[in-house]
Parts: C-alpha cells; structure tokens; sequence
C-alpha cells in the first residue's frame, strides 16, 4: 500500500473516531438545558474545525498523489535532448543539416504522447504541415533505434528539407504493456 494512501487512511479513520461528548451541568451553571447547548456548540465548533483540517489534508494528499503520477508522465529536458541529439548526429553522418530543436514542438511531441497514453490510441496526431514519427517501447532512446530501423520513419528523420523538430515522451501503458510513448514532430 503506498504512503499516500496508507496516510489517507489514517486520515479518515481519525475523522470518523470523532465522538461528540457533552458535559453535565456543573453547579455554577443549575440550567441543564443550558449548559448542554453551550457544551454542544462548543463540540460542533471543535468537530467543524477537525473536519476542515481533515479536509484540508485530504486534498494535500490527493494533490501529492496527482502530482506524483503526472510527473511520471512529462517529457525531462534530458530525455528530449538526448534523442535529439542522436538525431542530428544521425543526419550529421549522412551529410545533412541537422533540425532546430523547437520548444513548440517539444510541448506538441510531448501533449501528443500523453494523449495517446490517456486515449490508449496508438495513431499519428495528423497536425497540419508536421511530419511525424510515434513509437512505444523501453526507452526514448529506444524509439530513435525504433525508428533508424524502420525505412518510414527513417526516411523521415533522413528528410533534407527538415528545419525545425521536436520530441516529447510519456510514460504509459498500451495493451497492457507499460512502456514510453514516444513522438518525434518536424516541420519542413
């Protein structure tokens, strides 16, 4: 069980061993009636701040829990340049210019990726005027083997009208298999 739930539990087991308890009339006050409304407003208002810290907790704890899996999805700068980087080392070998790595397209690669993982569609985005190479696997430097093996999507990163380009990944799963899905995007 992970921390986040176990604290959660903890959390809610806490809220519901809340118990209202109310004190008998003392002697400085003789009115019963009186001094139980007093004791339980003074019980509702210590129960009412106990549900608000629980509350406030609980959403803490299902913030951290989001945060942590999205995290787990977003492409890492390192990741992006090194593919890249393979990339135009590649063209580089074949005598070609290499591609302007673009922000823009780094963020569509990416959105792209976790689309697919969301939808669990494996297809291309089919964006205007946007080449594309997608892959899922092991590793973001898995795909660039991926595709340097492929005559496509080889012939793709091979294009010597390529101008800028851009990769993203995502973390997922796809027909039960957990892997990365990789996007690679290039304008010409």
């Amino acid at each position: 069980m992970s921390r986040i739930r176990r604290a959660l539990i903890a959390t809610m087991t806490a809220a519901t061993a809340m118990t209202l308890t109310v004190a008998p009339a003392t002697a400085q006050n003789s009115n019963p009636q009186q001094a139980i409304t007093r004791n339980v407003n003074a019980a509702a208002a210590d129960i009412n701040r106990q549900v608000q810290q629980v509350a406030a907790l609980s959403s803490l704890l299902i913030l951290a829990a989001a945060n942590s899996n999205t995290g787990a999805q977003q492409s890492t700068a390192s990741d992006q340049t090194a593919v890249l980087n393979r990339i135009n080392e590649y063209r580089r070998s074949k005598g070609l210019k290499p591609c302007t790595p673009s922000a823009k397209l780094n963020a569509d690669s990416t959105r792209w990726a976790q689309t697919m993982n969301r939808t669990q569609r494996f297809e291309h985005s089919g964006y205007p005027g946007v080449g594309e190479n997608i892959a899922f696997g092991a590793s973001p430097s898995r795909a660039f083997d991926q595709w340097r093996n492929s005559p496509g999507h080889n012939r793709n990163m091979l294009d010597s009208r390529m101008r800028t380009c851009g990769v993203g990944f995502a973390k997922g799963t796809y027909q039960g298999h957990s892997g990365t899905y990789s996007v690679f995007q290039f304008t010409i």
